[in-house]
């Protein structure tokens, strides 16, 4: 659990209110994430052979009802694909990729800290007049 909020929905640190470079930066940090993160769990058969016993575990399946499913929304194209947890890779991708997401609330929520209260109202009127 994080003491950040989600700032893709909260209503105070919201990403929306970000800076035209802090955004930049944000979605920047979005897309190398998901490409590490993705690349490494796609391509483990480059680092590790059939035999390994980190590779083996990482393939077998989860009980049953530790299975899960997940949404990833990828940062260029908006595209929304839907994954399965069935194996303990994919949970370590998936609790990865949660981390990942904790941190980037806890960047979002600095800079906003870090603006001053006229900016953010200013950033927050904007955002509501652009819905």
């Amino acid at each position: 659990m994080s003491y950040f909020p989600d700032c893709r929905e909260d209503m105070t640190y919201n990403q929306n209110f970000l800076k035209a470079t802090d955004k930049q930066f944000v979605r920047g940090y979005d897309w190398c994430s998901e490409e590490a993160v993705d690349n490494f769990f796609d391509n483990l058969d480059v680092y590790m052979e059939d035999s390994d016993p980190l590779y083996v575990m990482l393939q077998e399946l989860l009980p049953e009802d530790e299975t899960d499913e997940y949404e990833v929304e990828r940062t260029f194209g908006g595209a929304v694909e839907h994954r399965t947890v069935e194996t303990y890779g994919d949970k370590l991708r998936a609790d990865m990729m949660d981390w990942l997401e904790s941190r980037r609330n806890e960047m979002i929520t600095a800079m906003i800290d870090d603006m001053t209260q006229k900016d953010y109202d200013a950033a927050v009127k904007a955002a509501q007049t652009a819905e």
